[in-house]
């Protein structure tokens, strides 16, 4: 258990950010893995519930089976230090889409990790949705623009110049995918169903995106040099708070 139980007030967003390759390098009173990288990956293991571990046994990499395990023995911690419970006592339940979500408590949960880089977004009674990638140029956008994305969004992307493709690509797909994991029903929702912004600048206040009868607040997260994320959140009014394990930031 951490030290100090985390408070998360109705009015803020939580977002954690945890660099998997990194993971218990420094100790900290705010921290996830504290006791260093050894004592972390010895303790994390037994964390896990065995669907878990089933699923970390699947990746072919040692390092893609490492990098799983982290993003869910650290979203066990996470979720244990705002419930004031040891990470082997948060237990999931998944809705019919597959989303895990916990039953009884008005603390909601997404995650997303992509190469080294996860993030743990936290908020009280709402639901919320994030996603983290990371940048790759020379990735095969305008084909997946094309055949997933809407009119408007393509148009928008075509426009856009060739040194700032990628980072615009990037920026629109994890919008548009914070917003569907946020609803939480997976890829029943057509992504060119609704429209984010695509400019490659970033969101740096709440936006406003509708579909399926929702307000959804979108803004971008600062998740690493070299990636793109977002953030999506029913209704309401929030401040979001960015945090490391050796440090916070008010965003």
């Amino acid at each position: 258990m951490m030290s100090v139980v985390m408070e998360l007030p109705p009015s803020e967003i939580h977002i954690w950010r945890v660099r998997l390759d990194a993971a218990g390098s420094k100790s900290d009173s705010c921290s996830p893995f504290p006791g260093g990288e050894r004592g972390w990956r010895e303790e994390s293991h037994g964390w896990l519930a065995p669907d878990e571990i089933s699923r970390a046994e699947r990746f072919h990499f040692d390092r893609d089976r490492r990098r799983f395990s982290l993003t869910r023995a650290a979203l066990r911690r996470l979720l244990g230090s705002y419930l004031g419970v040891s990470p082997q006592e948060v237990f999931f339940r998944y809705n019919e889409y597959g989303k895990p979500y916990l039953d009884g408590w008005d603390l909601e949960f997404n995650v997303s990790h992509s190469n080294d880089v996860a993030l743990i977004g936290l908020v009280r009674g709402a639901d919320i949705g994030v996603d983290v990638e990371r940048i790759r140029p020379g990735y095969p956008g305008h084909e997946i623009a094309s055949r997933f994305f809407s009119k408007s969004e393509t148009d928008g992307l075509s426009a856009v110049a060739d040194a700032e493709y990628a980072l615009a690509f990037f920026r629109c797909w994890t919008r548009k995918e914070a917003c569907v994991k946020a609803h939480g029903h997976g890829l029943s929702i057509p992504l060119d169903a609704f429209d984010v912004p695509i400019h490659p600048s970033p969101i740096d206040e709440f936006v406003t995106v509708s579909f399926n009868g929702v307000d959804w607040l979108l803004r971008d997260v600062g998740a690493e040099d070299g990636f793109a994320a977002a953030v999506a959140v029913g209704p309401g009014t929030y401040q979001i708070r960015l945090l490391d394990w050796d440090q916070t930031t008010d965003q």
